[in-house]
């Protein structure tokens, strides 16, 4: 029984867990980004972030997205130390259920399993695209209502900015894999199997 309870819990909780400090580590990322990249009407013209949610809710769903907003309620309190958290609270939790409900929309229209088997390249593409959508217009009238920004969402270039983030962070992820994959193939490494 309490390996039941074990096996349920613990790999949920270290899905809440890493999605929660993924974020603040691509977020800590972006500050000092933003030194570097340019901005428009003070939004980041690459939000690197992005791609930590659009991972966290494919592959953790609901769990990854528990992370995320854990992480965005505090983020929000400190950008923003006048609004109501109730309203913050509010708002992260819709922008969070919409695109967990995209995602799982577009998987089950795809006929991609809970496991993700199925998933091509195509799919996690053209994801990434409506996803960008989804979170730059979540993203959009989160600082709308919470921060009162006064700029269009076609101005603010969120969707650009969130897709970019997101293909970075895969790019990044498949390039890794490419390494290490390659990396196994070394002679000095074949000699040593044997």
């Amino acid at each position: 029984m309490k390996k039941k309870l074990f096996n349920l819990f613990v790999p949920n909780l270290l899905v809440i867990l890493l999605s929660t400090l993924g974020f603040y580590l691509f977020l800590k990322l972006q500050g000092v980004a933003s030194e570097y990249l340019p901005s428009n009407n003070g939004i980041a013209s690459v939000y690197l972030p992005a791609g930590v949610v659009f991972l966290a809710i494919l592959i953790g769903r609901v769990y990854g997205a528990l992370g995320i907003l854990l992480a965005l309620i505090p983020s929000y309190m400190y950008r923003f130390p006048h609004a109501e958290i109730l309203v913050i609270v509010g708002m992260v939790l819709f922008s969070m259920s919409v695109q967990l409900i995209v995602v799982n929309i577009f998987l089950a229209i795809v006929k991609v399993g809970n496991k993700l088997d199925n998933l091509t390249f195509a799919h996690v593409i053209t994801l990434g695209l409506i996803f960008s959508l989804s979170h730059s217009f979540c993203h959009y009238l989160n600082l709308l209502i919470i921060a009162k920004y006064q700029v269009g969402w076609f101005e603010s270039k969120l969707t650009l900015s969130t897709l970019l983030g997101i293909f970075i962070i895969l790019f990044t992820l498949w390039l890794v894999s490419k390494v290490i994959r390659n990396f196994g193939d070394f002679p000095a490494n074949k000699s040593t199997r044997n």
